[in-house]
């Protein structure tokens, strides 16, 4: 008997959990800046992420009220592949001490998305430039418990010196484009982003990289892709612009040919 049970416990500890076996992440959800708990200036602009690019209803307001109109805002949509950024500007100052919230959806499937406290001033502070190390096209298989999609990608890596303030920063992403006839495209600066990026780690990651995400870029099938790349800050004032070119190729063969079959 005590060699079953003993033979049993062996079994149970060596089995492997599906949680070895697979990526484990939180997936994609809505993402707010300011960030939750975090201080915001006066003048800050809030910017959100919404996964899928549904329609939302969005609202500022103070913090524990029931308002469903919110402060007056001025609202910016940018539709990326699968997400729905969100810029909103606020038409007056956010009062200093003041705690707010921002509330996404209507009716019982309305919730609160970020809360932030304003700071006693505003930002007038210009984002350092950011400094582009290395920028890479992925297409390769997808592997085990690594989380990668196995679709195309680009991964920007960078030197930020953005990231030590309090505030996290975001990324503008502007994607050339001919105009007025010419051949060669350009980034052209007066004109919304395509997309608002979050470094990971010093790295961004344009397209779709991860099952723990969804596409947030579209990709060329081939050739040369050129864009632009600017930090924004708190309030919305952006960095001069660093302008990148990356060389998408077709997809590796995969390195794990199947086996024949018996």
């Amino acid at each position: 008997m005590r060699l079953a049970l003993c033979v049993l416990f062996v079994g149970i500890f060596l089995m492997p959990t599906p949680e070895a076996d697979a990526c484990s992440c939180m997936g994609p959800r809505v993402e707010a800046w300011p960030i939750q708990d975090s201080l915001a200036p006066t003048n800050a602009q809030i910017f959100l992420r919404v996964p899928g690019a549904k329609q939302e209803k969005v609202v500022l307001r103070l913090q524990g009220t029931e308002d469903t109109t919110g402060i007056p805002v001025v609202r910016t949509d940018v539709v990326s592949m699968q997400v729905r950024f969100i810029k909103l500007a606020p038409s007056i100052k956010l009062s200093r001490g003041g705690k707010y919230e921002v509330v996404v959806g209507t009716g019982t499937e309305a919730r609160v998305v970020s809360t932030f406290t304003v700071s006693g001033k505003a930002d007038t502070s210009v984002p350092k430039t950011p400094k582009v190390t290395k920028a890479t096209f992925f297409h390769e298989e997808a592997v085990c418990c690594a989380c990668g999609s196995g679709k195309p990608h680009i991964q920007i890596s960078l030197v930020d010196a953005n990231e030590k303030e309090d505030l996290r920063i975001l990324y503008g992403i502007w994607n050339a484009h001919t105009k007025n006839g010419k051949a060669k495209a350009e980034v052209d600066w007066n004109r919304e982003p395509d997309a608002y990026i979050v470094s990971w780690y010093g790295t961004l990651s344009l397209g779709d990289a991860s099952t723990c995400s969804v596409n947030n870029f579209a990709i060329a099938p081939s050739g040369k892709m050129k864009f632009g790349i600017r930090a924004i800050s708190a309030s919305g004032t952006q960095s001069k612009g660093e302008i990148v070119t990356v060389k998408v190729k077709a997809k590796k063969k995969s390195r794990h040919p199947p086996r024949k079959q018996k």
